[in-house]
């Protein structure tokens, strides 16, 4: 199964706020992994949510 990094940041951070964060997972597709993502602790932080930024195939 491909590896997948998907890159998220809070969605209260500025456009123009470079960091960001990225969490690994085995997934089938691109979209397998968004979902994973958002099943996984790292959807939210603490009372506000987080959004997805970017997806990239790493393996």
């Amino acid at each position: 199964m491909p590896r997948y990094n998907v890159y998220f940041k809070s969605e209260n951070a500025s456009p123009w706020d470079s960091n960001r964060s990225s969490y690994t997972v085995d997934a089938s597709s691109e979209s397998d992994a968004i979902s994973k993502w958002e099943r996984s602790s790292y959807a939210t932080n603490g009372s506000c949510r987080n959004k997805v930024v970017g997806v990239e195939k790493i393996g």
